[in-house]
């Protein structure tokens, strides 16, 4: 009889503990369903003094009557101009953050433009191939969200070439040769990852790998994901789609971040992250993940972001 009742309360057991857990509610959706940006906003780059933002660039025509305000660092002055189809970004002080992020609201919903510190410069890209012969190249990777229509080289005496209009800082790369997407062979930098693969390094400007920080996921865990550097870091931005993550969804542990993914990332079938950050020394390489069901893809199998 004993027997006959362990025999029975385990498998209810079992199935309390699996209900326990099955049952247990996913992360939140903090964003409502939006609309009023059609595309994947790029980051503003800010001028000395002040810098001229067309807003319709960003926002729908018909969303730019609803912008409500707009807020951002204490040191930075926001102006909307011309019906809300200009916004003015004034320096108030030198003392800026290297990265920081403006909030546009329209309808309580808080839409982020990732605002950066530095100019953009132009930066030329050659791929020489040497004695292989190709009929299409073309650059995907940080520098243009991986949009493998974005950058086509142009073939002109043997070499590969195409001009990049970008920030200084350090980027991950492949090269789509012929449709198929490759580390750059003739280039040695090379960073790895169990998460997404492997991808070529693209230094724009002066970059030092011993004290820039760099940014690189480690591990996907259920609705997180963990996210490593190198050097220190003073600050983590995290951008889901166009929207800013609060501060209670990223956490630091040691030198690692975790970065709790919002119910957001499982409505809509592929979506992106795109994390950056910045020590005393300059900003961190802009982190681009794309996710599908919560969970990052490798640099092969993306497609375009826009």
């Amino acid at each position: 009889m004993t027997i006959t009742k362990h025999f029975y309360a385990l498998p209810v057991l079992f199935v309390v503990v699996f209900c326990l857990s099955a049952c247990q509610p996913g992360p939140r959706v903090i964003f409502s369903e939006a609309e009023d940006m059609p595309a994947l906003a790029s980051p503003v780059y800010l001028e000395e003094d002040t810098t001229l933002v067309f807003l319709q660039d960003f926002f729908k025509e018909e969303s730019l009557p609803l912008i409500d305000s707009v807020s951002g660092p204490g040191l930075l002055g926001f102006q909307l101009t011309d019906g809300n189809k200009e916004l003015e970004i004034t320096v108030l002080s030198p003392a800026i953050p290297k990265v920081s992020v403006a909030t546009i609201w329209i309808s309580e919903l808080p839409y982020a433009l990732l605002l950066e510190n530095q100019s953009l410069e132009e930066y030329s890209f050659i791929f020489e191939p040497g004695e292989e012969d190709h009929d299409h190249v073309a650059l995907i990777g940080d520098m243009n969200n991986w949009d493998a229509t974005a950058n086509i080289l142009e073939k002109q005496d043997g070499v590969w070439e195409t001009r990049l209009k970008i920030a200084p800082g350090r980027y991950q790369y492949l090269l789509s040769v012929n449709g198929e997407q490759i580390t750059d062979p003739a280039n040695p930098k090379v960073f790895e990852n169990h998460l997404t693969g492997k991808a070529s390094l693209f230094d724009a400007g002066e970059v030092d790998p011993q004290r820039n920080p760099f940014l690189f996921p480690v591990e996907a865990g259920n609705h997180s994901l963990t996210i490593g550097k190198e050097n220190n870091l003073e600050e983590l931005i995290v951008l889901w789609e166009n929207f800013h993550l609060p501060r209670e969804n990223v956490s630091r542990h040691g030198d690692h971040f975790h970065i709790h993914l919002p119910g957001d990332v499982y409505k809509k079938g592929t979506n992106v992250l795109r994390l950056k950050g910045y020590n005393l020394h300059g900003p961190s390489n802009l982190l681009f993940i794309l996710l599908e069901n919560g969970k990052p893809l490798s640099y092969k199998n993306r497609q375009t972001a826009k």
